[in-house]
């Protein structure tokens, strides 16, 4: 689905922090989507692989058992804390893979190639269980859900944007969460946003932004739940150009919106685009002025909507009553005229 596989468990990552007003708060185990997605890789490439991954090799009268580099990085995630972390996204569909090899772990069934001296037709057979396993037509069907809502997400948001440029000769892009008060939250029984509160907040957002800033043209929204933030919405939004050109003004004026007005003060909001120097560790994140040319901020800004739809894959809110988690404004019919500057034709 990326192009690019660079930084997407240090964006994830940043996405679970805990952001209060103008603070990052790092109490929480930022190593999790680093272990899951390490779990899923190692366990991708043991289903892909062929033959025997442990053997004997015989030197005179000794031996000792090879290992291939594939069951090597297998035997490594029995370091992972596969209860934490399911416990941790308790509201999500985990990996496919990730789930398997923790039922595996859990069932203590992969100590048969966790053993220093593994049994090697156990520790095979093992790997051949697996690798069926994972072929079958129930894994396959699971594994094609999952996947299959990150990929649909994916191809919208990349055609959105690509639209809007089309139609906007430059987009002024404001990124933000959009969340609740940890104070707010300490009220509730078990800190949980009501699910239905959240999805009514949302709409109210989503019907406002544009009575705010005419100059808007599109957004997508993505909404995820984490233990620490409990339910949370990430929001980039796209602004005529040509126009405006205020997005650390108008991210914070949308947050503020959404803290006095949407949540009655309940609520708090994350402004990126007033961190800039922070994202750009990443190489940037697309946000601020893009122009319809710039290919490489085009690209770094497809990239962070990517990122948004991509863990889905990882964690899936598995909440049948939140309905939609992730959307975009519906564009302007054909025929309208295009905003800004028309353009030079290429020689």
């Amino acid at each position: 689905m990326l192009k690019k596989r660079e930084n997407f468990t240090d964006q994830w990552t940043d996405r679970m922090v805990e952001h209060q007003e103008e603070r990052i708060v790092l109490d929480l185990p930022v190593d999790y989507p680093k272990e899951i997605v390490r779990v899923d890789e190692a366990m991708r490439a043991l289903v892909k692989s062929k033959g025997d991954l442990f053997k004997l090799k015989r030197f005179g009268s000794h031996s000792s058992v090879e290992i291939d580099p594939v069951a090597v990085a297998v035997r490594r995630c029995a370091t992972v804390d596969f209860f934490a972390i399911k416990s941790f996204f308790n509201k999500q569909k985990l990996s496919p893979y990730f789930e398997l090899l923790a039922r595996e772990f859990e069932s203590f069934k992969a100590t048969a190639i966790t053993f220093g001296s593994a049994d090697i037709g156990v520790a095979n057979a093992w790997v051949d269980r697996i690798r069926e396993e994972a072929k079958g037509c129930a894994f396959s069907s699971l594994l094609s859900g999952q996947e299959r809502s990150s990929r649909k997400n994916a191809r919208a948001a990349t055609c959105y944007i690509t639209e809007l440029f089309a139609r906007n000769s430059r987009l002024c892009v404001a990124r933000f969460d959009l969340a609740y008060s940890s104070e707010y939250r300490n009220t509730l029984p078990g800190g949980d946003v009501d699910s239905a509160r959240i999805k009514r907040d949302l709409a109210i957002f989503l019907r406002g932004m544009r009575d705010r800033h005419p100059t808007l043209v599109g957004y997508i929204w993505k909404l995820e739940y984490g233990q620490l933030k409990s339910y949370h919405i990430h929001v980039v939004a796209f602004f005529n150009g040509n126009e405006t050109c205020q997005d650390v003004a108008i991210a914070r004026s949308l947050g503020e919106y959404w803290r006095d007005e949407v949540t009655r003060g309940e609520g708090g909001y994350w402004n990126s685009n007033a961190k800039k120097a922070f994202y750009e560790r990443f190489k940037g994140v697309g946000i601020g002025m893009v122009a319809y040319d710039d290919l490489e901020k085009r690209e770094r800004l497809e990239h962070a909507v990517l990122y948004l739809t991509k863990v889905d894959y990882y964690v899936k809110l598995n909440e049948p009553e939140i309905g939609r988690t992730f959307g975009k404004g519906q564009l302007a019919a054909y025929g309208e005229p295009r905003k800004g500057r028309p353009r030079r034709r290429a020689a």
